[in-house]
């Protein structure tokens, strides 16, 4: 497979195998107006072509490197732009216009431009429509990521903002688009209009350029290895490697099982009811290890933060106090706060405000915030060291959409976005407190994750509690996780385990990859879900790697079309091998009845056999990696697929106490006549062998179809057919 790109007449063409694919027209910003070249010169290179050309006298250039690594990988373009001393005066410095992609089966599209209208209406809960066509302005765009499933690309409003796309075309093919956030500005695609579009580099305000990367392009047959290639490829190009998932480290407190004040108490928090919820869950024995205290503690003003501490008529101890309580049954404990100070910046008449002058400006709102310059990481290491002594292990930083609509006009945006977030994650590096991210899917932000994480995959988890939108949660935070997960574990927010849907959400979460914390009241709480979820110690079994769509789902709306939801992770068992987990919803608008089947080939693994287990059923069955199983579901309902590869008389599955079991062996040794299985903890083991006649030392056999083990040590010697 040849991809390249050349020139025809002013347009940029990239072809596969001599097919035109796409086509744009470059634009720069010369002179305070975008200009169009005429024609380019081509001059072809090992690793790159250049296209070069004269505008209003001013040398222009694209270059596209190419990236290509063997027969069955993904093809990557890189298009850089640089010119001589460019100027824009409305903030718009290089971008493709019209681009066109020729003969696309269905688009996956993510914007991150409005909430859907009455979302979070709580008294609006009938079959809610998604996608919405809203009339938006240039300006307006959200913190969240909105996967939006198309065939006619003319359905999408004119100014969406779009943060990539991926294309299904023919042949068996995925084209994917990722603009490029940098050189001050953000990159995104908009501008619908004919079945075309723009890719733009918008800084939001009158700035000078000379040069910066637009767009990457990947395509191949492996969508999930494209759209891993395409950011692994961009971030090098960015000298930003270090920004990707696999490259940081996963928060030690979110490794445990939460609770979060939010939606149990609102902003009404106090002292006395954190305590009480922490006396509650201790009373219920349950094993919640973190906790995080969100929206409420803040002494402020017209929301507007007054100064570090906490409202003392909410907190009269101060927060050592509270913490120190805490953490006599709870390992770890996180604080929210916003990015800008709250959700109004900063009191300009407050102790921060005096303390802090000269690293705090006004905003294009008139709004008091942190000034994106280098001297503003005094004022947030001394917020994170307050936070640090109080004994607080990580922040939520919520509010990170602000970055644009405060400093537009002011400051090119991905600058003013670079400065804060290098200066809020240094100082979180440097005073030992971990970041999860929030409100925050906008490309200024994620491009700019240096050292965190984790981060929010949708919109708010919704209460009270809407059918649709606990649907529309699963749905968001599923397909999100394709792009998300190349920066970081994807977070679905908090839930309630009181939630009449709760045991979808529950599910979703626990395949995930990323943190789980409820959100109950404490006095609501169901204990069988919680249990579920973690180990007995608080740890939770989080698979190896981010749950994503299988590839038939890939391209459908399981919300608006009558399919189900399928997703897919994996677990690594030392001993046995890499088992796949495949959770199955039915989050249909139309509460409708949907069949699918499952096989091997969803989790892309490739052993011969398989034993299947499912979770709520328990049943059993053995498959070849060709062999698919019918799935039926009814309306809500979720399924929960174990396939353990099949190598010799004894499978183990896993512990059934919790829903990603095989996380619970920490190591199976089988040799021809005995085995013997390390666990994490104990519980009911359940195994699969087709022998009747066997014994067991550290458990009592409660089962023999499947065989389960009541395990009174955390290992196990399973012996075959009565050998000593």
């Amino acid at each position: 497979m040849m991809l390249r790109a050349r020139s025809e007449d002013n347009k940029i063409v990239v072809e596969l195998e001599g097919k035109k694919i796409l086509e744009f027209q470059p634009f720069f910003a010369i002179k305070g107006e975008p200009k169009y070249p005429s024609t380019f010169q081509v001059h072809e290179e090992l690793e790159s072509t250049r296209f070069t050309t004269e505008v209003d006298g001013v040398k222009c250039e694209i270059i596209t490197f190419h990236s290509h690594e063997g027969a069955d990988t993904p093809y990557v373009l890189l298009f850089k732009v640089s010119c001589s001393n460019g100027i824009s005066n409305d903030g718009l410095i290089t971008g493709f216009s019209d681009l066109h992609i020729a003969g696309f089966e269905r688009a996956l599209v993510y914007h991150f431009t409005y909430t859907p209208p009455r979302y979070f209406d709580k008294k609006f809960d009938h079959k809610f429509d998604y996608p919405v066509v809203v009339d938006i302005d240039e300006i307006r765009y959200d913190p969240w990521s909105y996967p939006w499933h198309t065939e006619d690309l003319n359905v999408l409003p004119y100014n969406l903002k779009v943060s990539q796309i991926l294309f299904s075309i023919p042949n068996g093919l995925y084209l994917f688009l990722l603009p490029i956030t940098n050189a001050g500005c953000r990159g995104y695609i908009s501008h619908f209009k004919e079945g075309k579009f723009d890719v733009l580099l918008n800084a939001y305000c009158k700035t000078s350029w000379d040069e910066a990367f637009v767009l990457s392009i990947g395509i191949g047959k492996d969508p999930y290895k494209i759209v891993e290639k395409v950011y692994e490829t961009t971030f090098k190009y960015m000298n930003k490697a270090g920004c990707l998932r696999k490259n940081k480290h996963y928060p030690k407190p979110l490794e445990y099982l939460g609770w979060c004040s939010w939606n149990a108490y609102w902003r009404d928090i106090t002292e006395d009811k954190i305590l009480y919820a922490q006396k509650k869950f201790s009373e219920l024995k349950l094993p919640i290890r973190m906790f995080l205290i969100d929206d409420g503690w803040i002494n402020s003003k017209d929301e507007r933060i007054i100064s570090f501490e906490p409202n003392p008529e909410r907190f009269p101890h101060g927060f050592k106090y509270l913490i120190d309580k805490l953490k006599e049954t709870v390992k770890y404990v996180g604080l929210w706060h916003t990015l800008n100070g709250y959700w109004n910046g900063i009191d300009p008449k407050g102790e921060l405000a005096k303390r802090y002058w000269d690293v705090l400006m006004e905003d294009a709102n008139g709004k008091l915030v942190p000034s994106p310059e280098e001297k503003v990481f005094k004022f947030y290491l001394d917020w994170h060291s307050f936070i640090a002594r109080c004994g607080f292990d990580f922040v939520k930083i919520d509010n990170q959409s602000y970055l644009t609509y405060s400093y537009r006009g002011k400051v090119p945006c991905e600058k003013a976005a670079r400065v804060v977030e290098e200066a809020v994650q240094l100082s979180a590096k440097v005073t030992g407190i971990d970041i999860l991210n929030c409100m925050a899917e906008i490309p200024e932000a994620y491009f700019n994750w240096y050292s965190s994480n984790v981060a929010r995959a949708c919109v708010d988890y919704i209460v009270p509690h809407l059918r649709s939108r606990d649907k529309l949660h699963i749905y968001f935070c599923i397909y999100n996780a394709l792009w998300l997960s190349q920066i970081a574990y994807p977070d679905y927010d908090m839930f309630q385990t009181h939630d009449p849907l709760a045991l979808q959400q529950a599910v979703a979460r626990a395949i995930s990859g990323g943190p789980i914390y409820v959100t109950d009241e404490p006095d609501k709480t169901n204990p069988e879900i919680i249990r579920k979820l973690s180990f007995k110690d608080g740890r939770l079994p989080r698979p190896d790697v981010p749950a994503l769509p299988t590839e038939d789902v890939l391209m459908k709306d399981p919300y608006n079309e009558h399919v189900a939801l399928k997703a897919f992770t994996h677990v690594s068992v030392p001993g046995v091998g890499t088992y796949g987990i495949i959770g199955v919803f039915n989050i249909t608008k139309d509460d409708v009845h949907v069949s699918t089947n499952i096989s091997s080939r969803d989790t892309r693994l490739d052993e011969d056999k398989y034993v299947v287990y499912e979770y709520f059923s328990e049943e059993v069955k053995v498959v070849d990696s060709s062999e698919v199983l019918n799935v039926d579901l009814k309306p809500t309902e979720t399924k929960l697929f174990i396939l353990a590869p099949l190598k010799g008389w004894l499978v183990p599955i896993g512990l059934n106490d919790i829903f990603i079991m095989p996380k619970s062996i920490e190591r199976a040794v089988i040799f021809k006549d005995e085995a013997v299985i390390i666990l994490r903890d104990v519980g009911t083991l359940v195994l699969y062998t087709e022998d009747k006649s066997i014994k067991v030392e550290g458990g009592d056999v409660v089962s023999k179809e499947p065989l389960k083990i009541n395990c009174t040590s955390r290992v196990v010697r399973i012996l075959r057919k009565g050998e000593q």
